[in-house]
C-alpha cells in the first residue's frame, strides 16, 4: 500500500487489493478512508490523471465536511450522548422510556452531566458506584444505570461521536425473588378478591387469575383489549410489539379463564380494554387493592410479579415442556426461565416421598429375586450323643 498524498488535510491512495483510488481524511477527529469510483487504469488516460481526478473528489468530501461541522471526541460531554441515548428510545418507541430518562436525570445526570465524555475514566465510574451504594441504592439498580451509561458511549462510538468506550464492571447482583404461594393460599387471594368491601371484583378476580394460569407481565394482562379475544376458538392473542419482547404469543384458555373473560368483555367494544373498573374506566394501576386482597389472605408482602413467577412453576409442575412453558410465559432465554423455576419445600418433600417409595420398591424386587434364585438350606439333623 503507498503512503498517502497531501497528508495535511488528506489524501489518495491506491492498494493491491483494489484497481480504484482511495481517499483519506480526518472528520471531526476521527480519521476515515473512503472508496472512489475512480479507476486507476483507464483506457486513454495515465495513471496520474485519474489521480488528478480523485485528488478533485478529496477536494469535494472536504468542502463537503467544512460546511457539516461535527463534534470531536474532545468537547463531546456525557449529555450530548445522553441526549442521542434518549432520542434512540423515544424513536424506537421503546416501552422503558421512562425508566431511561429517569435513570438519566435523576442519576447519572448529577454526577456526569457537565464532564465531557474523554474524561470519564474507570476511576471515576468507581466513584459513582461507591457513592450510589451510600445512598442506599442496591446492586441491581446500580447496575441499570451503569447499563444506560454504556449504552451511551456504545451509541457514540457508533455514530462517529467519539472513538472509546471506557471498560464498566456492573456490582454482582444477589437479589433474586423468591416468592411464590401454594395452591391453598392461592384460594384465599381468589376468596379475598370477590369481597366488594376491599375495593375490587370481577376485573381484579381476573387479573389475578390470568397471572398465575399463564405466567404474564401485569403490563401484557392489563393491556389486553376485546379484539385480541377469540370466543369461539376459545384464544387469546397477544400482538407483536405488545410485548416486552416484541414477539406476538397465542394461548388457550382454561375454563375458568373462560368464564371470567365472557364476563368482562360483554358488551364492550372491539377496541375496549379488557380489564375495566365498574364505571368502565380502564384499569391502569391496582396497588392498594392489591396490598388489600394480600393481607385478607394472610400473605402481606406478596408481588403481583409473583403469580408470575407461580406461573412458570406450576406448568413444570403440571408436566408441560420447557419449550412450551417457555412460549406460554414469553421467556425467550432459559436463564431467566431457571429463575422464575422456583422449588418450594412441598416440591422437595414430595420428591423425597417419591425417591423413598422407590427404594422400597427396589428392596422388595431384590428380596423377592433372591428369595426365588437361591434355594432354602437342607436341615442337617444333628445326632443325639448319648450322656455316660
Amino acid at each position: 500500500m503507498r503512503r498517502p498524498q497531501r497528508r495535511a488535510k488528506g489524501g489518495v491512495y491506491e492498494r493491491k487489493d483494489s484497481g480504484y483510488w482511495y481517499l483519506t481524511f480526518t472528520l471531526g477527529g476521527i480519521k476515515r478512508s473512503e472508496k472512489t469510483d475512480i479507476l486507476v487504469s483507464q483506457p486513454g488516460m495515465t495513471k496520474e490523471a485519474t489521480k488528478r481526478q480523485a485528488l478533485a473528489q478529496l477536494e469535494q468530501r472536504l468542502s463537503e465536511s467544512a460546511r457539516c461541522p461535527v463534534l470531536t471526541s474532545r468537547n463531546v460531554t456525557v449529555a450530548d450522548l445522553a441526549e442521542d441515548y434518549i432520542t434512540e428510545y423515544t424513536v424506537n418507541g421503546r416501552k422503558s422510556l421512562g425508566h431511561a430518562k429517569s435513570r438519566w436525570e435523576q442519576h447519572l445526570k448529577p454526577f456526569f452531566g457537565v464532564l465531557k465524555a474523554a474524561h470519564v475514566s474507570g476511576d471515576l465510574i468507581e466513584r459513582y458506584k461507591l457513592s450510589r451504594l451510600e445512598e442506599k441504592a442496591s446492586n441491581a439498580t446500580v447496575n441499570r444505570e451503569l447499563a444506560a451509561l454504556r449504552r451511551m458511549f456504545r451509541l457514540g462510538r457508533k455514530r462517529d461521536k467519539i472513538t472509546f468506550v471506557p471498560v464498566i464492571e456492573c456490582l454482582k447482583e444477589n437479589n433474586v425473588r423468591k416468592g411464590f404461594i401454594e395452591d391453598a393460599t392461592y384460594e384465599k387471594l381468589i376468596k379475598a378478591c370477590t369481597e366488594r368491601k376491599r375495593g375490587c371484583g370481577l376485573w381484579l378476580r381476573a387479573i389475578v387469575e390470568f397471572a398465575y394460569t399463564f405466567g404474564w407481565r401485569k403490563s401484557e394482562v392489563l393491556g389486553l383489549r376485546v379484539s385480541q379475544i377469540d370466543l369461539l376458538n376459545r384464544t387469546i392473542r397477544l400482538e407483536v410489539g405488545s410485548t416486552k419482547n416484541g414477539q406476538g404469543r397465542e394461548v388457550s384458555m382454561t375454563g375458568s379463564i373462560y368464564a371470567l373473560v365472557v364476563a368482562c368483555v360483554t358488551g364492550k367494544a372491539p377496541e375496549a380494554h379488557v380489564f375495566t373498573r365498574p364505571d368502565g374506566k380502564a384499569v391502569r394501576d391496582f396497588r392498594k387493592a392489591w396490598e388489600n386482597v394480600c393481607e385478607a389472605a394472610e400473605c402481606p408482602g406478596l408481588l403481583f410479579h409473583d403469580l408470575r413467577r407461580c406461573g412458570v412453576r406450576n406448568r413444570v409442575r403440571s408436566g408441560v415442556t420447557e419449550k412450551v412453558a417457555m412460549t406460554i410465559t414469553g421467556h425467550q432465554t432459559r436463564s431467566v426461565f431457571d429463575r422464575y423455576n422456583i422449588v418450594s419445600q412441598s416440591d422437595i418433600a414430595d420428591a423425597m416421598g417419591k425417591l423413598e417409595a422407590s427404594r422400597e420398591a427396589g428392596k422388595k424386587q431384590h428380596l423377592g429375586y433372591v428369595s426365588a434364585t437361591i434355594p432354602p438350606v437342607p436341615t442337617v439333623p444333628v445326632a443325639r450323643r448319648e450322656m455316660n
